[in-house]
């Protein structure tokens, strides 16, 4: 989830709370009932924006960044399971789209840079991160991974 695209002093707390509950809490709800039962490797999907904080992706940054040690802390008490939090890259999806064709780009550079950007189909993607599934063990677990970086 996206959430809106404000500056972060014009969100409130609730805009921050909704994409929190979809993009982290959901995940650890998940997480939880994986540990309950013999899993040998998980993948969470992150984003670029994690860790590359972009004017008015507030939301969906702070929530992927969350999402990211969640699978960190998981990792060091999961010591069975290989867990890594995977940025896809952009992907043509309606979230992009909106960004791309629905967001102020003199406001939000970031918009402007997605549509002079490379944009991936959902298989390119799928194709990137069946390699990261081929090499899970060249990785730590609780480790980002970025696919461009790979």
């Amino acid at each position: 989830m996206l959430g809106k695209i404000k500056e972060i002093i014009d969100l409130d707390l609730e805009d921050l709370k909704e994409t929190m509950e979809l993009n982290v809490y959901a995940n650890k709800e998940l997480l939880d009932i994986l540990s309950t039962i013999q899993v040998t490797n998980i993948i969470a999907i992150s984003s670029g924006a994690a860790v590359n904080g972009s004017k008015g992706w507030a939301p969906y940054s702070l929530s992927k960044a969350s999402l990211n040690m969640l699978i960190n802390l998981y990792s060091k008490e999961m010591t069975q399971t290989k867990l890594l939090c995977v940025a896809p890259g952009v992907i043509k999806t309606p979230m992009t789209d909106f960004i791309r064709y629905e967001v102020d780009d003199s406001r939000y550079t970031s918009a402007k840079i997605l549509k002079e950007g490379v944009i991936q189909s959902p298989k390119e993607a799928a194709q990137k991160l069946n390699e990261v599934i081929h090499r899970m063990s060249e990785f730590e677990s609780g480790q980002f991974i970025d696919v461009r970086n790979i």
